[in-house]
């Protein structure tokens, strides 16, 4: 191939010309060095055929071949640093434009909610060489993308308390839960007839079919949504064992134990649900590149519609940053299918070891809550399986929370853009080592 144009990767701020190899380290640098933001190249941001990328070595075999200085955001090309410098500062450096606050009624004993979080972000997107450690920062890395998480417990204190006190943090956790209607009830007979049969079933007075053959007995004689807890309890038996299990991997984890129960809350009662392991990128996400471990998708008139659910899956042994990473992506994942779908919500949940805490994210004035609403420990063995019991209501609470996801048939609002995933991919831990992020899942999984 005949080469016509040399594209050299370089800083828009830097007086050098110093020659970077890839653009991921060219964004890294500008956070690191001058706290400056760029989002990433668009897929379809390829350069011109005949160009290749500079280097000295090319440059002084053929010192007659142009070069020029290509844009880390797009694949515009430019002569000098001074143009370069304009056109990122003019076309592409949005994560410092718009941090203006907008009116809005969401107001909590006389505080404007909505004037909190747009300071707090604006804090965030201009301190933001500060928070590169994802285990440590992650509320504030997810506040660069407009989302906000609200946590059952609410004492971290890793919100600056200026910007969210733990009192204020609490009284949104409620009044959103009031709002969504969020906690049922079991009806009691059911839950009893669950419970005698769980207990039968432990103590070896039933063998596993017979089990199986009551709850779904119970289930026949059950209506929705109650019908999908009962039938969620009996997804658990046949994984049931009666020995001392050793450590299982993800992919048993997932598959004996996490998909059966989410596919009988989210999907068994329905057919135009689909609830299944995955291993696909999601229809509309162009930011993570990553792949989440479990998807529902929702289909209308025979054809695929929007997702309702996502998941992602750990061992409880795995390093706590990719915990919290797990945790980051679901919500990019979140707040894109709500984006692109118009949706009016969406479940999300992190299964670490046995326990999966589930959230629902919702769109609120011109950014997202990703609320923390259950926490579930699922039972691995037959000596613990009465365990389940406990967790009932919540069951419940889940199966209603995702009957509230729907395509609202609504234009889009506008929100700020997303972070770019190449800011938050820092798996090394940066806590002391006896200190765990601040991530309800996290923290009450994890051995202090």
């Amino acid at each position: 191939m005949t080469i016509a144009l040399l594209i050299k990767l370089t800083c828009p701020y830097c007086d050098d010309e110093e020659c970077f190899k890839k653009i991921q380290n060219i964004q890294r640098h500008c956070q690191r060095e001058h706290s400056i933001l760029l989002p990433s190249r668009s897929r379809g941001d390829q350069p011109p055929k005949d160009s290749t990328k500079y280097t000295e070595t090319l440059h002084k075999k053929y010192p007659s071949i142009p070069v020029k200085l290509t844009c880390p955001c797009c694949c515009d090309l430019f002569v000098n640093k001074s143009a370069l410098k304009t056109h990122v500062d003019e076309q592409h450096n949005v994560f410092q434009q718009n941090l203006e606050t907008r009116t809005s009624d969401w107001n909590i004993h006389g505080v404007n909610v909505v004037e909190k979080f747009h300071n707090f972000r604006a804090h965030c997107v201009q301190n933001n060489s500060k928070y590169v450690n994802i285990d440590e920062f992650f509320n504030q890395i997810l506040a660069i993308s407009s989302i906000l998480v609200l946590q059952q417990r609410n004492d971290y204190q890793s919100i600056p308390s200026e910007y969210f006190s733990s009192s204020l943090l609490k009284e949104m956790y409620r009044q959103l839960l009031r709002e969504l209607n969020a906690r049922k009830v079991m009806n009691a007979e059911t839950s009893t007839r669950i419970k005698d049969t769980l207990l039968a079933y432990r103590n070896d007075e039933i063998d596993g079919l017979k089990t199986r053959h009551d709850l779904i007995s119970l289930a026949e004689k059950s209506t929705d949504p109650e019908r999908n807890v009962v039938l969620a309890v009996e997804s658990l038996i046949p994984a049931m064992t009666d020995v001392d299990l050793r450590t299982i991997s993800e992919n048993h984890l997932a598959a004996s134990y996490v998909h059966p129960v989410m596919q009988s809350l989210f999907s068994m009662a329905c057919n135009n649900r689909v609830s299944h392991c995955s291993n696909t990128l999601p229809e509309v996400d162009d930011t993570t590149g990553k792949r989440p471990d479990h998807i529902v998708d929702v289909y209308e008139r025979y054809q695929y519609a929007y997702p309702s659910c996502f998941g992602e899956i750990k061992i409880e042994k795995a390093n706590d940053t990719l915990k919290v990473l797990d945790f980051y992506r679901l919500a990019i994942f979140g707040r894109n299918a709500i984006e692109s779908h118009n949706l009016s919500g969406i479940i999300c949940f992190q299964t670490i070891g046995s326990l999966v805490t589930f959230y629902y994210m919702l769109p609120r004035a011109d950014f997202f809550i990703f609320l923390e609403v259950a926490s579930i420990k699922i039972p691995l063995v037959k000596r613990d399986i009465v365990s389940i019991i406990t967790h009932l209501d919540d069951m419940l609470s889940l199966v209603c929370l995702h009957e509230l996801v729907e395509n609202t048939n609504q234009l889009a609002s506008s929100y700020p853009l997303i972070l770019p995933y190449v800011y938050v991919q820092n798996e090394r831990k940066s806590l002391p080592k006896k200190r765990k992020p601040s991530l309800t899942s996290i923290s009450s999984s994890s051995k202090h």
